[in-house]
């Protein structure tokens, strides 16, 4: 019976893959990979010889599993697995194989000590929804969060999530870190009304992690007019009264129970005109 082995590899710099990550992939007689092409490249550069296949078919790796150890790489632009190897990791635990994770760089840690913003703790939102209705609303439902928030992207959609991230949460400020081929890097530093002028978009298929900070520390509680424009325009993207409870609650210091009997109530209204 063989060991799934869980490799975190670098998001860029084949240098910054550890020592352990090295020994097992010169060991290994498989790795899987989430992007095949970008493992491939990073194994050659380290010159190990293991062939990557993709995160598909389990059955197969499963079958492979019972012959010998299996490596399964993992991208450092994501903060975890990617759903088809969480789908692999997952099938492999049911069967009884052990699991092993073997840690590597993350581009989110990174990102979040470059940004200079606070990383005690935040909020990781990881790539948007493609949907925009779906995208507006995950905005929305933290957009008073005061924890530090991570979103990841594509260097090719990078100016327009920026917009989006300065539509929906106003001038914070922000950092850009992306996965250069020599190590991760900040991009761009400032506040999200400046990111027009200030961010170039790197070229297509260099990750980017966006760094921003958290909703301010309300000055006092809102009027009730303000909350109910709030309230209405939450209505408007489709959250529930619970979401908006959550949402604004934060920052309008209104508890979540009034802002929720609130949005009840306007939500009844608009139903019944």
């Amino acid at each position: 019976m063989g060991t799934l082995y869980v490799v975190g590899v670098p998001p860029g710099n084949a240098e910054d893959l550890t020592l352990r990550a090295r020994r097992i992939l010169s060991r290994v007689p498989l790795a899987v990979a989430e992007e095949v092409g970008p493992a491939r490249r990073l194994l050659g550069r380290c010159g190990l010889a293991v062939p990557p296949v993709p995160v598909a078919g389990v059955d197969a790796i499963l079958a492979a599993m019972e012959a010998g150890d299996v490596a399964l790489l993992l991208d450092g632009q994501r903060p975890g697995p990617s759903l088809p190897a969480g789908e692999l990791i997952r099938a492999v635990l049911e069967r009884g194989f052990p699991v092993v994770p073997v840690p590597g760089p993350s581009l989110a840690v990174t990102a979040l000590v470059l940004s200079g913003l606070p990383a005690d703790s935040f909020v990781c939102l990881g790539f948007l929804p493609e949907r925009p209705d779906e995208r507006r609303g995950l905005l929305a439902s933290v957009a008073g969060e005061r924890r530090t928030l991570l979103v990841l992207e594509s260097a090719a959609c990078l100016a327009e999530t920026l917009a989006e991230l300065y539509s929906a949460w106003g001038n914070r400020p922000a950092a850009v870190v992306a996965a250069w081929d020599q190590g991760p890097g900040v991009v761009w530093r400032g506040r999200l009304g400046e990111a027009f002028e200030g961010v170039r978009v790197q070229p297509e298929g260099q990750g980017c992690a966006l760094v921003i900070g958290g909703a301010q520390q309300p000055a006092g509680r809102w009027e009730e007019a303000r909350l109910q424009a709030e309230v209405r325009a939450c209505l408007a993207q489709g959250l529930s009264a619970g979401q908006i409870g959550r949402h604004l609650s934060a920052g309008s210091g209104w508890s979540r129970r009034e802002i929720y009997r609130l949005a009840t109530r306007m939500a009844r209204e608009d139903a019944n005109r």
